[in-house]
């Protein structure tokens, strides 16, 4: 069963910007698979970023305020 585990102040780079939303819940339903496999959204601007399979599972990095969230096996 996938579960999709919140990584808080981290983004992972490659993910494609969804100029028109702009709050976290929209973000989240947006993201359907097989295109979306994950987001960054960053809380200060309002900003929405869908991951893609090849982007995904990338080298999370510190970023203040933004909130990454991909899928694991559990």
């Amino acid at each position: 069963m996938l579960t999709f585990p919140a990584h808080p102040n981290q983004h992972v780079k490659g993910g494609t910007p969804q100029p028109h939303i702009r709050d976290f819940p929209t973000c989240m339903e947006e993201c359907r698979e097989p295109n979306c496999m994950g987001i960054d959204f960053n809380e200060g601007f309002h900003t929405c970023y869908h991951h893609s399979q090849e982007t995904v599972f990338g080298e999370l990095k510190a970023y203040k305020g933004v909130l990454h969230i991909r899928p694991i096996d559990s």
